[in-house]
């Protein structure tokens, strides 16, 4: 079962720049958004952008970074241009060494560049953010991202099957920043009804949310292992099926279920 909710946790990063809060918008648009959606023009448009409004000061040298390890991801994973991308990768170690393409928009040409630029500039950082392990245990809890003051972060729970029959609510107490005393919020349940007949399938749910960043750039069309009867399909590979009118297919926009 799926729980979430939103809650105001850490505190905002002491080195923050002036610009740093918008380039960052900029960023998730142009790598969720417009990238995700091949819109591969636009993404670099907005990644350089904001790297010019960032100028030499406006920014800090993270969050820069950050701007052109995604626009190097862009150039070579959309546009085939392994040249300027190689070299993006390059301006993002300089300003950041420990700089890397996330693990989910890692393709084998992007990784071969992104080593070649590591090379060049000296840096001995990995090839991508180590991810958490994965927990196996009968609660499991999603690593919650540092986020700044008053902000909410989505905090998911997963309970195994056996759990999941005792378990009437779950709970989770935190405290404010600042301090003060501390609050107990109960968890929301997902909705979702599993199959009498194969306990691990669900055959519905009432909100499904899509969390991008565990989803590979390359997927374009795929199922939910736990929720096959949904078919996850891009959006131009979807319009280009529309078009040929099949017969039983209805779409349906996953705008609203994105996270």
């Amino acid at each position: 079962m799926l729980l979430g909710i939103g809650l105001f946790l850490a505190a905002a990063p002491a080195s923050a720049a002036p610009k740093d809060d918008k380039a960052l918008k900029t960023f998730k648009q142009a790598m969720e958004e417009d990238y995700l959606d091949t819109k591969f023009e636009e993404a670099e448009k907005k990644l350089r952008s904001a790297i010019d409004a960032c100028g030499s000061s406006g920014c800090s040298a993270p969050v820069k970074a950050k701007l052109y390890i995604g626009l190097g991801v862009v150039l070579i994973g959309g546009k085939n241009a392994r040249d300027e991308g190689q070299k993006a990768f390059a301006d993002a170690l300089k300003l950041d060494a420990s700089a890397a393409p996330d693990p989910d928009y890692v393709t084998s040409d992007i990784k071969n560049a992104f080593e070649d630029a590591k090379k060049s500039s000296g840096s001995s950082g990995s090839s991508g953010p180590s991810k958490p392990p994965t927990a196996e245990g009968p609660v499991n809890v999603n690593p919650i991202p540092a986020q700044k003051v008053n902000t909410p972060v989505p905090l998911y729970v997963t309970l195994d099957e056996d759990v999941t029959k005792r378990v009437m609510t779950v709970s989770v107490s935190y405290k404010p920043v600042g301090g003060g005393e501390t609050k107990t919020l109960d968890l929301e349940k997902s909705g979702a009804k599993t199959s009498s007949i194969r306990k691990i399938a669900l055959n519905s749910v009432k909100r499904l949310v899509l969390d991008r960043k565990r989803l590979s750039a390359k997927a374009r069309l795929f199922r939910i292992k736990e929720f096959a009867r949904v078919l996850i399909i891009e959006r131009s590979l979807a319009e280009k099926l529309r078009e040929a009118k099949p017969d039983g297919v209805a779409f349906e926009s996953l705008n609203k279920h994105w996270s």
